[in-house]
C-alpha cells in the first residue's frame, strides 16, 4: 500500500499528514526526531516538513513499540532497523486487520516462546517479544501470534516437553510486557471492569484481552485474578460500570464465573461477557469471541 499526498503526488506528506495517517501527534513526531533521530524528513521551499512514503512506515513502528512499554530510546533504534514490511502488509500486498500471519512470518511462528523457556534464555525472550511487537499492531501481534505461541507452550508443559519454571520465565515476561501496554494505552469511553472469579488465576488471556479493550477505546477497570464474590458488589458502586467481563477457562470455572455474574446483575451491572474455552457453560453472562480483538470490538460496539 502507498500513500498520496495532499497534492496528488505520491510519496510525499506534511506532518499533518503523518499524523493523521499514524495517531502519532505532531509535537512528538517533532520530539522523537529531535531527540531519537527517528526519522529526518526533508524540506520544502518554504522550509516545511516533506516526508516520505518510507518515514511513515517508520513512524508506525515506532508507536508500535512505543506503545508495547519499550522505551523510546531503543524503539527509534529498533523501528529503524525493522523490515519496510507494515503493520497491515506483506510481501504479498495489503493484509486485513484480522488476518492471520502468512506461512514464513516470523508472527506465524509459534513455537518460539516455548523453544526460548526450554532454555531459559532472557536475552532470546525479550528479543522474541521485541520481534513481534514490531511487526504488527498491538491487537493483531496479540491474537496471531500471542495467544497462540502461549498456547503451544502450554501444551508442551503438560506433555512434559517444558519445565513448570520454564513456562513461569515465560509467562511472568509476558505479563510484564501487558502490563506496560495496559499502562500505556488512555483510558477513555464507556467504564468496563475486568477480573476474574473466584478460584480463577488464569490471568494472562484476560489481561490481554484489557489491552485489547483499551485499544477499542474504553476505560478499563482491571482487577486481576481470584476475586471474591463479596467484594465484586462494591467495586460496583464506586465505579458504576457499563458492562464487566469475566472468564471461565476450565469447566471447573463454570460455577465460580456463573456466581459471580449473578452477583454482578444483581448489584445494577447492564451487561456481564464472559470469555475463555468454558465461556458456552456460564449462565447469565454474554460469550465473546475468542479472538480477542474481535471480542473488543463487540464491546465496544454495544456499549457506545
Amino acid at each position: 500500500m502507498r500513500w498520496m499526498g495532499p497534492t496528488g503526488t505520491e510519496g510525499r506528506h506534511s506532518i499533518g499528514d503523518v499524523a493523521e495517517l499514524t495517531g502519532v501527534a505532531p509535537g512528538t513526531l517533532r520530539a522523537w526526531e529531535t531527540r531519537y533521530g527517528v526519522v529526518s524528513p526533508s524540506r520544502t521551499s518554504t522550509a516545511y516538513r516533506s516526508y516520505s512514503d518510507d518515514d511513515v512506515e517508520v513512524v508506525r513502528r515506532m508507536r508500535v513499540l512505543v506503545d508495547s512499554g519499550i522505551p523510546a530510546r531503543r524503539a527509534a533504534r529498533m523501528a529503524g532497523e525493522a523490515s519496510p514490511v507494515t503493520a497491515q502488509e506483506s510481501p504479498g500486498g495489503p493484509v486485513a486487520p484480522g488476518t492471520p500471519a502468512t506461512a514464513g512470518s516470523p508472527l506465524a511462528d509459534h513455537g518460539t516462546l516455548t523453544r526460548v523457556a526450554a532454555r531459559f534464555d532472557p536475552v532470546a525472550l525479550q528479543q522474541a517479544l521485541d520481534e513481534a511487537f514490531s511487526l504488527a499492531s498491538v491487537d493483531r501481534v496479540i491474537d496471531d501470534w500471542l495467544m497462540p505461541s502461549l498456547g503451544v507452550l502450554g501444551a508442551a508443559w503438560e506433555a512434559g516437553d517444558v519445565d513448570v519454571a520454564g513456562e513461569h520465565f515465560v509467562s511472568s515476561a509476558v505479563m510484564r510486557r501487558l502490563a506496560a501496554l495496559f499502562e500505556a494505552s488512555g483510558a477513555q469511553g464507556p467504564r468496563v471492569l475486568v477480573g476474574l472469579p473466584p478460584g480463577s488465576r488464569h490471568e494472562l488471556p484476560v489481561l490481554a484481552f484489557a489491552v485489547c479493550l483499551l485499544r477499542a477505546g474504553l476505560d478499563v477497570l482491571y482487577l486481576g485474578p481470584d476475586v471474591p464474590l463479596d467484594s465484586w458488589p462494591a467495586v460496583v458502586r464506586a465505579s458504576a460500570p457499563r458492562a464487566v467481563v469475566i472468564s471461565a477457562a476450565h469447566s471447573r470455572d463454570v460455577e465460580a464465573a456463573s456466581s459471580t455474574a449473578e452477583v454482578l446483575h444483581d448489584a445494577g451491572v447492564p451487561v456481564v461477557y464472559v470469555g475463555g474455552h468454558a465461556a458456552g457453560d456460564v449462565t447469565g453472562a454474554t460469550p465473546l469471541p475468542a479472538r480477542l480483538s474481535s471480542a473488543a470490538q463487540l464491546v465496544r460496539s454495544a456499549l457506545r
